[in-house]
């Protein structure tokens, strides 16, 4: 008697990885100080180009995850209701 072992299915969902999260600015990066103008007594701080910019690039890169984890769940979402896999 021959017996055949059912093969598991092979469902392929997993995105590509993407760029890592940049390092973030050195402490002494983060603020710009610029100095009084003409009649103000102080200054102003400001967030500097450097901050602002690493900022953007987390975004972007937390974006771009947030979107392929999606396409991941519902190609998982999609097998599971073909009754390929099951959770």
């Amino acid at each position: 008697m021959l017996i055949v072992k059912p093969e598991t299915p092979e469902v392929r969902c997993k995105q590509p990885a993407v760029a890592p999260i940049p390092q973030p600015p050195r402490a002494d990066q983060w603020v710009e100080w610029l100095p009084p103008v003409a009649g103000a007594q102080q200054g102003t701080a400001r967030l500097s180009e450097t901050a602002a910019r690493w900022i953007i690039e987390t975004l972007a890169v937390a974006g771009k995850l947030r979107g392929l984890r999606a396409v991941e769940h519902d190609c998982l979402d999609a097998a599971e209701e073909a009754g390929l896999i099951r959770q």
